[in-house]
């Protein structure tokens, strides 16, 4: 039984860097074709064909490497063989062998002298009569970062083992991905009808509307699968099914299921139990991940995540371009929820007001990158790191907010900036603020100050040599910068990276949408350094004051002037201003509050010159202007 909950705890991502391992991680990638076809028969492992982490100890010398597969995994295949072992290389080994073990610290059961390896998938024949214990598949071998690990992930994916002989589970210890090793199975007594759940999404419900729980299975018999069933019970309720007709799934080929569930009544969390029950009409003969369990979080409100991941980055820095590269793959596959927002450093694009992001974060260096700005998710911006976050992330919120901006004049020279906040629960005392980052996408520039140093070139045979980078590799180690397009680029952030104080209110009601209006004025946005003004976006991002965290976000591109728009007009056309020292509001409010361009609140009247916010308040509105009182 697996227990979905405690797969995603593990699955937590981590730097590279936190323990003092002899081994390090590199990221880039190696497309290349297994050498045999998977009808073979049954492959067992926990690796795709990519190749993407290069794991070595950054000299020429021994590896050894071995993934685990459980006795109830290979329960089915009790009797029949390993036929076939394969494993990718980064990059070229020598006095390599292949081992199977019982015990990572006892005695080989198999080992297979192989001399030397090429970098990409190898495979080494073997017959190995499988039996009741659990085994450990690896190899060993001398190279310079030769272990491939791939964009999969297994507590059981990565075992290496230490200068001093002892083993460390990667996998538990850093996140790390799977090892690129695999087995194949066949032989005369193989099962059939055998098939594996490998995932359960997280589930969320809202009261009173029906909800989907939908998950990834796997055919690991070497017939093929017409049908399967699958039943579910929700805590201690009746166990219902629903069979899935009309498949052909060969040998290792997986299906995604989806079920549509009626409707809860109560706000609470779930238990759910489910089960792979039948394949073909018969039972599943598959004891190993046929069932799992996992929580329904039933919630009277429900507000769609938009997960934000701050990259920092640089024109100068060659190694910046992992991050570009998985920063842009990401708004691909999700456009909908991925808000990417790239914080520049020492160079043309940096942006002062976003500095404290590297001060808080990157500490480590470039390129690096945060997720909904939690410390537990600082990761290196490769693609597979970028996702695994973005996963973990991507879940319903209690709290909703929405963002609308458009330009004040045809001169686009200002922007008007309106956001709804809803909460999902009344509470007081309450702790959030909103931040809004003005984002420019597209950015291109002349000369050399646009030029990208680029470490993944082909031109260089370095030690990324070989692997591809999103087109990158083919590129020059400068790219020059007509052949360059910067995307989600920071140009401010405001009215500080901590948000803005009271734009949300402190006692909160269920179901309120709480308004605040904010203007970019024209001082503001000169100050931007905007290159095109019809790439703009806002980002609003509401922040837990007490942790720093983003608890959700919104995206809008700005708007073009239009004077005929009304929306929210009545207090957010109030005019504000300043007479000798004191400030003034021409219509109607419920409360107002004045503070310095420190923070600090102070009256409203015999005001020092200098710049002051006020914060207006009109029912469940809230507007802050800018105001300059001279001398």
């Amino acid at each position: 039984m697996n227990k979905n909950i405690l797969l995603f705890a593990l699955c937590s991502i981590l730097t590279a860097a936190i323990y003092a391992q002899t081994y390090k991680v590199n990221l880039g990638y190696l497309n290349e074709q297994k050498a045999s076809d998977q009808s073979d028969g049954v492959v067992l492992g926990y690796c795709s064909e990519k190749l993407v982490m290069q794991v070595g100890k950054g000299e020429n010398t021994e590896v050894a490497a071995a993934i685990y597969i459980p006795a109830l995994m290979l329960k089915p295949y009790i009797g029949n063989k390993i036929k076939t072992i394969r494993y990718g290389l980064m990059s070229a080994t020598t006095e390599t062998s292949i081992f199977i073990k019982k015990d990572l610290n006892g005695d080989n059961v198999v080992t297979k002298s192989v001399g030397d390896a090429t970098r990409g998938w190898n495979e080494v024949e073997l017959e190995y009569i499988i039996g009741e214990e659990g085994l450990y598949i690896g190899y060993e071998a001398k190279g310079t970062d030769p272990l491939a690990l791939s964009d999969n992930y297994s507590e059981n994916g990565l075992f290496l083992r230490e200068s001093d002989g002892s083993w460390g589970n990667y996998a538990q210890m850093n996140a790390w991905n799977a090892l690129n090793v695999e087995i194949i199975v066949n032989g005369d007594n193989m099962p059939v009808n055998v098939m594996s759940i490998l995932n359960l999404d997280d589930i969320y419900a809202q009261q009173n509307k029906s909800f989907i729980i939908s998950g990834i299975v796997e055919n690991l018999s070497v017939t093929n699968v017409n049908n399967y069933e699958i039943t579910y019970k929700i805590d201690d309720g009746e166990t219902k099914s629903q069979i899935f007709n009309d498949k052909m799934l060969a040998s290792n080929y997986r299906d995604t299921f989806r079920i549509e569930l009626s409707s809860l009544n109560e706000v609470k969390d779930y238990k759910i139990e489910v089960n792979l029950s039948k394949v073909n009409g018969v039972a599943n003969t598959n004891t190993y991940n046929n069932t799992w369990e996992s929580l329904i979080h039933c919630k009277e409100y429900l507000f769609p995540r938009k997960v934000v991941i701050e990259e920092g980055s640089g024109t100068w820095c060659k190694y910046c371009v992992r991050g570009i590269v998985g920063m842009q793959e990401m708004k691909k596959r999700y456009p909908e929820n991925f808000i990417g927002i790239v914080s520049h450093k020492g160079d043309v694009m940096a942006a002062s007001s976003y500095a404290q992001l590297h001060s808080k974060f990157f500490s480590a260096g470039l390129p690096n990158s945060v997720v909904n700005r939690k410390s537990n998710l600082v990761v290196d911006p490769a693609l597979e790191n970028l996702e695994k976050a973005f996963k973990k992330e991507c879940i319903p919120s209690d709290i909703g907010i929405e963002v609308t901006a458009s330009f004040t004049s045809n001169n686009k020279d200002a922007i008007d900036i309106r956001t709804t906040t809803t909460f999902g629960f009344s509470e007081e005392n309450v702790a959030y603020r909103i931040a809004l980052v003005l984002v420019e996408d597209s950015v291109t520039g002349t000369g050399q100050q646009y030029e990208q140093l680029n470490a993944y070139t082909k031109e260089s045979g370095g030690q990324f040599d070989g692997m591809e980078m999103g087109g990158f590799e083919n590129l020059p180690y400068v790219v020059p910068a007509d052949q360059m397009v910067y995307e989600n680029v920071a140009r401010g952030i405001y009215k500080s990276f901590v948000g803005n104080l009271n734009s949300v209110p402190y006692i909160v009601e269920k179901g309120v949408g709480y308004k605040f209006s904010y203007t970019i004025d024209k001082t503001s946005f000169k100050s931007a350094k905007v290159n095109n003004k019809e790439n703009l976006l806002i980002v609003a991002l509401l922040l837990d004051t007490n942790t720093g965290e983003i608890i959700n976000a919104d995206r809008v591109k700005v708007g073009e002037y239009n004077p005929l728009d009304m929306t929210n007009s009545e207090i957010s056309e109030l005019k504000v201003y300043a007479i000798d020292g004191r400030i003034c509001v021409e219509g109607a409010y419920d409360n107002l509050h004045v503070f310095t361009s420190d923070g600090i609140e102070v009256g409203s009247d015999n005001l020092q010159y200098g710049i002051y916010f006020v914060q207006i308040i009109r029912g469940s509105d809230i507007i802050v202007r800018k105001v300059y009182i001279s001398q």
